[in-house]
């Protein structure tokens, strides 16, 4: 019986200053992986001099350039198009993971060779590496498992998507099915992965700190984060994505609901957190929430009388829409940064 092989796909542009840490942390693992592949898509700093060095020490890095700027999305295509393994994983350029990646969640997926994907938590740290602690999403097992479809589609309607993408373990099979990274969805091409993988085939997870990802206000990932309208159209293009005759049957309305209503609290807590929304976006997203509650009708109450307020009235309600368990992390997490450890 061979062993489940992975392969590492990376898109870089302009991130020379993280490569080193990213690359020697794929590179490190306990389990190597059959290939780092890392895409350079027309980098004008000093990415390729670092790649260059790293390989020497390293040879299971590959390097491919673009000869211009294509985005991300078509590295990615390109760069699986020149993979293997049977396992997928697609790192952040400025992110790190930490040992034990690689083999923790190959034995799972090894066990669960049904699985689309397996994935962790994750941390999170500044730009110069500072801890800013741990990235707050829903703990889907209490110990490393596997959810079957129907125990991912439970959890996600009552507690909203687990799947951290920077720390996401396709099968490969499975990735090339749903027809991988969807370039129309730009920064979340990742998404209907996430979303569909978990209910279609079922998905392993580690509730352990493997990855961390950097988060950077101009980072890719949150590139759409800036503007109300483009992160709304974003979601919007999701929904359709998620609606589309290839996903019939899978995807049930009360599935769909808890997922857009998921994703928009979402956005409106990257956009409060950037001070780049006013009142007029906030109610032009909480028209579009679905399931409406007593708590979104008091926000948009507050939002329309208090409007000087928006930013701590929208502080007030994020918290609020969290289950009782995050609300104890984040009000920890809070009081560590103000007083230290207590």
């Amino acid at each position: 019986m061979s062993v489940p092989s992975l392969s590492v796909i990376m898109a870089n542009y302009n991130h020379g200053r993280f490569l080193r840490a990213a690359l020697e942390s794929l590179a490190r693992q306990s389990i190597a992986a059959r290939e780092i592949i890392i895409i350079d898509d027309a980098s004008t700093d000093d990415s390729i001099d670092i790649i260059a060095s790293i390989q020497k020490i390293y040879p299971m890095i590959r390097l491919l350039r673009n000869e211009r700027n294509q985005g991300v999305n078509v590295s990615f295509a390109r760069g699986v198009a020149q993979t293997t393994g049977d396992y997928l994983f697609f790192p952040g350029a400025d992110d790190c993971v930490l040992p034990g990646l690689f083999e923790k969640s190959i034995t799972l997926l090894a066990q669960y060779p049904n699985a689309g994907l397996c994935s962790s938590l994750a941390g999170v740290i500044a730009a110069n590496g500072s801890d800013r602690g741990l990235l707050h999403t829903p703990v889907a097992l209490n110990q490393p498992g596997y959810l079957s479809p129907d125990q991912a589609r439970e959890f996600f309607v009552r507690y909203g998507n687990w799947v951290v993408a920077y720390s996401a373990i396709y099968r490969r099979a499975a990735y090339m099915e749903i027809g991988g990274h969807d370039p129309r969805l730009g920064p979340s091409s990742e998404a209907p992965l996430n979303l569909v993988l978990p209910l279609r085939y079922g998905a392993c997870f580690i509730p352990e700190k493997l990855v961390l990802w950097r988060k950077l206000d101009q980072g890719y990932a949150l590139k759409t984060g800036h503007d109300w309208r483009s992160s709304l159209a974003v979601v919007e293009a999701l929904e359709r994505r998620l609606s589309a005759p290839d996903l019939a049957g899978l995807i049930k309305p009360v599935w769909l609901r808890a997922w857009k209503r998921q994703s928009l609290l979402v956005t409106i807590y990257e956009l409060n957190r950037r001070r780049a929304i006013d009142v007029d976006g906030l109610l032009a997203i909480m028209m579009l929430m679905p399931a409406i509650n007593w708590l979104d009708r008091c926000y948009t109450a507050g939002l329309r009388f208090w409007p000087e307020a928006m930013f701590e009235i929208t502080k007030l309600y994020i918290f609020a829409t969290q289950s009782a368990g995050d609300r104890v992390r984040i009000a920890r997490g809070k009081i560590r940064r103000l007083f230290g450890d207590v």
